[in-house]
């Protein structure tokens, strides 16, 4: 019979938390009832941040740390690359007149 272990093994075991995603897509209509709410804000930028973030997906964080200096204007688009949560570069694609 061996002997039993003198440590165990399983100590030097690093876990990886399993990503949190969400896959939510508005319904029909939602968006609508959405900037109506967001319409009688006092705030009047209200609005377009939110049609900002769902046309970037991006977090609250990422769109209130964005900078002008994040944003280039180009001909068809403007682009930008701000940090993220976990810190790798996000690209921002804005359509000009929307």
């Amino acid at each position: 019979m061996e002997a039993p272990l003198k440590e165990n093994p399983l100590d030097k075991l690093t876990l990886i938390a399993p990503a949190v995603r969400r896959d939510r897509r508005l319904q029909e209509g939602e968006l609508e009832l959405i900037i109506e709410d967001a319409k009688a804000r006092k705030n009047p930028l209200i609005p377009p941040i939110i049609l900002f973030a769902i046309e970037t997906g991006m977090r609250r964080s990422e769109i209130l740390n964005m900078q002008w200096r994040h944003i280039f204007a180009g001909v068809d688009a403007s682009t930008g690359e701000i940090g993220t949560q976990n810190d790798l570069g996000l690209p921002v694609m804005i359509a000009p007149g929307q």
